[in-house]
C-alpha cells in the first residue's frame, strides 16, 4: 500500500506546532452495544495542547449521565472512553 493509499484519522489542529506523534485525544460516534467499529472517516482526533479549549466548555457539562446505560460520570477522564451525548 502507497503512503497516498494509506487512510489516517482526521486531525483538528487548532495551536498545536509540534511532532505529529503526539499524546492527544479520539471522538468516535459511538453507542453502547454497537457491534461495528467506526469508519475512519467518521473519527476526529484532537491533539492535548489544542483540546483544553474543548475540554474547558465539556468540564462545564459535568456531571453527565450516558443516555443508554443510565451510568453517571462525575469528571472526563483522559485515560478511559467518555460518553458525551451528541447535545453536548
Amino acid at each position: 500500500m502507497s503512503e497516498k493509499d494509506k487512510k489516517e484519522i482526521q486531525t483538528l489542529i487548532y495551536r498545536y506546532s509540534g511532532p505529529r506523534a503526539n499524546i492527544g485525544y479520539t471522538f468516535e460516534p459511538l453507542r453502547y452495544g454497537d457491534t461495528d467499529e467506526p469508519k475512519l472517516e467518521e473519527m476526529i482526533f484532537i491533539y492535548a495542547d489544542d483540546f483544553d479549549i474543548v475540554l474547558s466548555e465539556l468540564k462545564s457539562k459535568y456531571p453527565l449521565v450516558d443516555p443508554d446505560t443510565g451510568e453517571t460520570y462525575e469528571a472526563f477522564d483522559p485515560c478511559w472512553d467518555n460518553p458525551i451525548q451528541a447535545s453536548v
